[in-house]
C-alpha cells in the first residue's frame, strides 16, 4: 500500500449553538499511511427513531383490542364535524380499526408540530386530533407562561387553503374559548410567515398555523410558534406529545371532546387580516426596499402560487415596492386545496411543477413584449420560493435555479444594499447562516469581503435550527442579513433594524427581493441576467455546482442496518475507493478504483474522521435519531493518470477536408472518455433521511477553484452527476435495500 499525503481538516468551533466552516483555510498537511485503506469511524448501535412501544399499556388480546378500537371509532365519529371523515369510519376493516383507533394509535408531535394525511383515526389528522393537540399546547403554555398571560395576550390562529384547514383552525379556537383563553382567529387564508410575524408583532403567547406546506393534497398539518416567533424546541415538542397521550386517556378530557359541534365553529369571532398585513408590509418595505427604475421591455416577471395563498399578498407587496405588476399563471393563482394542475405542489420538483408558469413566460416572449422572463413560484403556504429564468439573448435554455444558487445571489444583493446604506460601523459584523447540507460558497463570499466584516455560520438542516442560531446572534454589534437552506427556504432582513422581520422562512419577502434583484441584473450591462451575475461570482470565488435529490424508501427500518453497514465497510476499507462502470475509455477498461473518500462527517454520531486520523468530536451535538452523514470525495489519482494516458495514446484526428489521411487513420473519432472531475475539484455528498416523508435525501456540491467558461459547466455537471450516481450505487445499493430514485435537482 502506497504512502499518501493526508489532509487533516480543521474543525472550527463557533460556540455550542453552531459550527462555523472555513473552506479556504486548512491546518498543515501531514504524511501518514492509510491503515489498510480504512477510515476509523466509531461503530456501535444507534437509535434512529424507529417506533418503540413505550406506552406502558397492558397488552390486550386481539379480540379485546378490536372491541376497544370499535368503541373508540364510534366515539370519534360522534365528535367529528367533518362528515366525510365520520362516515368513513363505518367502512373501516378490522385491521384499519386497530391501526387507527387501537391502543398504539397516536401521532408524533415534532418541532414542526403535526403533519399527516387527513382522515378518521388518532394517527391521522382530523378535528379531534387538532382538539387534543390544542389542549396539550394550552396546558404547556399555562405551565410556562401562566393562565393569566394566556387570557390577556392569547393565541394567534391562521390557516391556509387546504381542504379542512379552516375547520381545524376553528376547532383550535373553540378549545381556546372553552379554557377562557384569548384568541385571534384570522378571517381568511394567510401565508405561514404572516402568522410567525404576527405572534411577535401582536405580542401573543403563541401562534397556531394549520398547513401542510408543499405536501400532497391528502395532507394537512398543525404548526406551532412560540412567543418569540420561533418554532418549538424538541424538549417542548416532547412535553406536548406526552400531554396529548395522557389527556386522551382522561375520562374528563374525553368527555370534553364531545362538547364542540359544527354550529360552535361557525359562530366564532374573527380578526381581520388587514391590520396584520399592513404591519407586515410596512416592516418588509422598511427592511428590504431598494429604490430603482424598472424597464418592463427588458424583463417581465411571471408568478405562480401553485394553487396556494400567495397571490393576493404578493401582488400588494409588488405595488408597495413600486414594482411592475407581474403576470399571473392564470390556472394556478386561485387557492384550491385539490391542486388540480400539479401532481404535488412542491416547487422543489422543478420543471414538472413549474411547467404552466414557464409556458406563460414563453408566451410573453413570443408576443415581443419583453426580452427576458423570470418565473417566481411560491409553495401553497408561501414560505418557500423557486426561481427560473429564460434570457434568450444570453442563454436559449431555461435555467431553474438551485436553492443554493438563489441563496448566494441573495447574499450578494444584501451586501450591496449594506454598502449603499453606508451607515454601518466598522465594528458591525454581517452574519450569514445556512445549513450543513447547503453551499460552502456562502463561506467563500463572506470571507472575501474587504469593506465589511462578515461571519458565516452553518448548522443542522431545518429552518427551526437555523433561526435559533440567528436569534442567538442578534446583538448590537451584529446584523443577521440572510438565513437560508437549499430546500428553497429564505429569511432576509436586518438592513436597517439589525433583526429579521420574520423568525422563519418567508417566501413572500424572498419573492420581492428576487424581483428587485432580477430587474437590477437585467438592466445592468455587466451582468445582463441573474445567470450573468452568478457566472461573475463563479469566476470570482470558484464554481460551485449542486446536485440534489432523493430515494423513496419503502421501509424506514432498513436504514439503520444500511447506515451501520456503510460505517463497517468504510472501517474495513471496502468503500474508501469506489468506481462506476461507464463503458468508455477507447475500449480499454477503466481502473477498478475511481473515486476516493477523503473524510467523513458522521452527524449521527457527532464525529469527523479523515485518513490516518482518529475520530474527532464535532462541536454540533450528535443527531442520534437521524441517519445523517457527509462524505468528502476526490477522483482517485489512479483513474486520472489512466485518462491522461488515454488522451496521449489517442490518434490525432485529421480535418474532414484533408486528403492526406492514410488508410490506417480512423475514419471516425474515437468515443471520448466519460467526464472526469478536475484535479482541483472537491466533492461533498450528504445523505440524510427526511423527517416528514419516506425519503432518503442526498445533497452534493462540486467545488472547482479555477473556472472561466460557461461551456465548461455542462461537462462538469455530467462529471458530478456520474460521481453522485456511482456513490449511491456503491454505498446505498438501492436495488438491494428497496430504494427507488425520485426527482433530482
Amino acid at each position: 500500500m502506497s504512502t499518501l499525503l493526508i489532509p487533516a481538516f480543521a474543525i472550527a468551533v463557533a460556540g455550542l449553538a453552531a459550527l462555523r466552516w472555513n473552506t479556504a483555510k486548512q491546518v498543515p498537511h501531514h504524511v501518514g499511511r492509510r491503515p489498510n485503506g480504512a477510515l476509523r469511524l466509531p461503530l456501535g448501535e444507534t437509535n434512529n427513531g424507529e417506533a418503540n412501544d413505550r406506552s406502558g399499556s397492558p397488552v390486550l388480546s386481539r379480540q379485546d383490542a378490536l372491541q376497544q378500537a370499535k368503541a373508540e371509532a364510534s366515539a370519534y365519529a360522534a365528535q367529528e364535524p367533518v362528515q366525510a371523515f365520520a362516515r368513513k369510519v363505518r367502512s373501516l376493516r378490522p385491521e384499519e380499526l386497530l391501526d387507527r383507533f387501537g391502543p398504539s394509535a397516536s401521532l408524533h408531535f415534532g418541532t414542526a408540530g403535526l403533519r399527516e394525511p387527513m382522515g378518521p383515526g388518532y394517527n391521522l389528522l382530523n378535528t379531534v386530533v387538532v382538539v387534543r393537540a390544542t389542549r396539550a399546547v394550552l396546558g404547556h403554555l399555562a405551565d410556562t407562561l401562566g393562565w393569566e398571560a394566556l387570557r390577556t395576550r392569547g393565541i394567534l390562529i391562521g390557516y391556509d387553503a387546504r381542504q379542512h384547514s379552516e375547520t381545524f383552525a376553528q376547532a383550535a379556537a373553540v378549545v381556546c374559548a372553552s379554557h377562557q383563553v384569548a384568541f385571534a382567529l384570522l378571517d381568511r387564508v394567510v401565508p405561514t410567515p404572516l402568522v410567525a410575524f404576527g405572534v411577535v408583532q401582536q405580542q401573543r403567547c403563541a401562534g397556531i398555523m394549520i398547513t401542510a406546506s408543499h405536501n400532497p393534497k391528502e395532507y394537512n398539518g398543525y404548526k406551532l410558534y412560540m412567543e418569540n416567533g420561533l418554532q418549538i424546541s424538541a424538549a417542548v415538542a416532547k412535553q406536548i406529545e406526552a400531554r396529548m397521550r395522557s389527556e386522551a386517556s382522561s375520562p374528563r378530557e374525553r368527555q370534553a371532546e364531545l362538547l364542540f359541534a359544527t354550529k360552535e365553529l361557525a359562530s366564532l369571532p374573527r380578526q381581520s387580516v388587514e391590520t396584520l398585513w399592513q404591519a407586515y408590509e410596512q416592516r418588509i418595505r422598511h427592511e428590504l426596499y431598494a429604490p430603482m427604475r424598472f424597464d418592463s421591455a427588458r424583463l417581465q416577471i411571471v408568478h405562480t402560487a401553485l394553487h396556494g395563498v400567495a397571490d393576493d399578498y404578493l401582488r400588494r407587496l409588488f405595488a408597495a415596492f413600486a414594482l411592475p405588476t407581474y403576470t399571473p399563471t392564470a390556472a394556478q393563482q386561485s387557492p384550491d386545496g385539490d391542486f388540480p394542475t400539479v401532481p404535488v405542489p412542491n416547487p422543489e420538483e422543478g420543471a414538472a411543477v413549474l411547467r404552466l408558469a414557464m409556458q406563460t413566460a414563453e408566451q410573453l416572449l413570443r408576443s415581443n413584449k419583453t426580452n427576458a422572463v423570470v418565473v417566481l413560484a411560491n409553495d401553497p403556504d408561501a414560505d418557500r420560493l423557486a426561481v427560473a429564468e429564460l434570457a434568450p439573448q444570453t442563454n436559449p435554455r431555461w435555467h431553474i435555479f438551485h436553492g443554493d444558487e438563489v441563496g448566494i445571489l441573495f447574499a450578494w444583493w444584501m451586501l450591496q444594499q449594506v454598502e449603499k446604506l453606508g451607515k454601518q460601523r466598522a465594528s458591525t459584523e454581517m452574519v450569514f447562516i445556512n445549513s450543513v447540507v447547503s453551499s460552502q460558497m456562502l463561506g467563500a463570499l463572506a470571507e472575501h469581503q474587504h469593506k465589511l466584516r462578515c461571519r458565516w455560520i452553518q448548522h443542522y438542516p431545518g429552518f427551526k435550527w437555523l433561526m435559533e442560531v440567528a436569534v442567538a446572534q442578534t446583538r448590537p454589534q451584529q446584523q443577521v442579513l440572510l438565513v437560508y437552506e437549499e430546500a428553497l427556504g429564505y429569511a432576509l432582513g436586518g438592513l436597517r433594524s439589525g433583526t429579521l422581520p420574520v423568525n422563519d422562512k418567508d417566501g413572500i419577502a424572498a419573492a420581492i427581493v428576487a424581483a428587485q434583484l432580477a430587474y437590477f441584473c437585467h438592466q445592468n450591462r455587466t451582468y445582463g441576467s441573474l445567470q450573468g451575475l452568478l457566472e461573475s461570482l463563479y469566476r470570482q470565488y470558484g464554481l460551485y455546482l449542486q446536485h440534489s435529490g432523493y430515494l423513496r424508501c419503502r421501509d424506514f427500518r432498513t436504514l439503520t442496518p444500511l447506515f451501520e453497514r456503510i460505517r463497517q465497510r468504510l472501517a474495513s476499507g471496502e468503500l474508501v475507493l469506489f468506481t462506476a462502470d461507464d463503458g468508455c475509455g477507447g475500449g480499454k477498461p477503466l481502473p477498478p478504483r475511481r473515486y476516493q473518500i477523503q473524510s467523513v462527517y458522521d452527524w449521527t454520531r457527532g464525529y469527523y474522521c479523515a485518513y490516518g486520523c482518529e475520530p474527532v468530536p464535532l462541536s454540533l451535538p450528535p443527531q442520534p435519531k437521524t441517519h445523517f452523514m457527509t462524505f468528502c470525495i476526490r477522483e482517485s489519482d489512479e483513474h486520472r493518470l489512466s485518462l491522461q494516458r488515454q488522451r496521449r495514446q489517442q490518434p490525432r484526428q485529421t480535418p474532414s477536408g484533408d486528403r492526406s489521411r492514410t488508410p490506417s487513420s480512423p475514419s471516425t473519432p474515437m468515443k471520448p472518455a466519460s467526464p472526469s472531475l478536475p484535479a482541483d475539484a472537491d466533492l461533498r455528498i450528504t445523505l440524510r433521511n427526511s423527517g416528514t416523508e419516506r425519503k432518503l435525501k442526498f445533497y452534493s456540491e462540486l467545488h472547482v477553484t479555477r473556472y472561466s467558461r460557461l461551456e465548461d459547466r455542462d461537462e462538469l455537471r455530467k462529471a458530478l452527476d456520474r460521481a453522485v450516481r456511482a456513490f449511491i450505487e456503491a454505498f446505498l445499493q438501492p436495488g438491494l435495500h428497496g430504494l427507488e430514485y425520485g426527482t433530482d435537482r
